[in-house]
């Protein structure tokens, strides 16, 4: 189980994603002194329904890209993207 912090990016819309649907997320990533070893990436609505989720383990001490594919099990209309570190 991941715990920690949670990071929500306000600054855009809402994000709408489709039940079915494959949706691509990218990003570089690396942990200081080894601190971090996952994230989970999740997209949910103001209620904490998560319609897509995907997680990234072994994360190391080396910037690395991360390229996930998340299907979404749930249409969501006005979703916010959150990492959980």
């Amino acid at each position: 189980m991941i715990s920690g912090v949670n990071i929500i990016n306000y600054d855009y819309n809402k994000i709408a994603i489709k039940k079915g649907e494959s949706y691509l997320f990218s990003l570089y990533v690396r942990s200081v002194n080894d601190s971090v070893n996952n994230l989970a990436i999740n997209v949910q609505d103001d209620n904490g329904n998560i319609g897509a989720k995907a997680e990234i383990k072994e994360i190391t001490n080396k910037w690395g890209k991360f390229l996930l594919q998340a299907k979404c099990t749930q249409t969501i209309s006005d979703g916010e993207l959150m990492i959980k570190v």
